[in-house]
């Protein structure tokens, strides 16, 4: 858990040579006055995990996870991504630039169409709850089976 500052960071993953691999953790950031992240996946950063949550509150802007920077890669089962708590915006999954990112069988909960956002890369979910919502202005996102909190079938933008 990491808490307070200016930006807390559960996991910060940077640079080509940052692999992450495994498995049955849980990373939080909270406190911070700016931006509290869960994890943030940066600049070619590869993460390959199962069976993870990933929380941030708190802070003008809190991400469970952010992908940011030319070649991210983020494949993942059974991740949970959340976010609450913030004065401006809260990302369960904000997925920007050229990044790429492989979900199946999660969760990600934000604010009002937040729990995924998108401004760039490519996102691929498979049976993933979406308690939130999704927004994207760019890139390229494809579903199969996303469902809401109440457990009805959503379609994604």
């Amino acid at each position: 858990t990491a808490e307070g500052g200016v930006n807390a960071y559960g996991i910060y993953n940077e640079e080509d040579s940052a692999d992450l691999r495994g498995g049955g953790f849980s990373a939080m950031a909270q406190g911070a006055s700016t931006g509290n992240y869960g994890l943030f996946n940066f600049d070619s950063g590869d993460i390959t995990l199962h069976d993870c949550a990933f929380k941030a509150s708190g802070g003008v802007n809190a991400w469970g996870i952010l992908q940011q920077g030319a070649g991210t890669t983020f494949i993942g089962h059974g991740i949970e991504a959340a976010a609450s708590g913030a004065g401006t915006a809260n990302f369960g999954l904000r997925n920007e630039n050229t990044s790429t990112a492989d979900l199946t069988g999660g969760r990600l909960s934000g604010g009002a169409n937040s729990a995924l956002s998108m401004t760039g890369g490519t996102v691929r979910l498979g049976v993933t709850q979406l308690i939130g919502g999704a927004t994207r202005t760019g890139g390229t996102l494809t579903c199969f089976q996303p469902y809401t909190g109440a457990f009805a079938a959503y379609v994604c933008p």
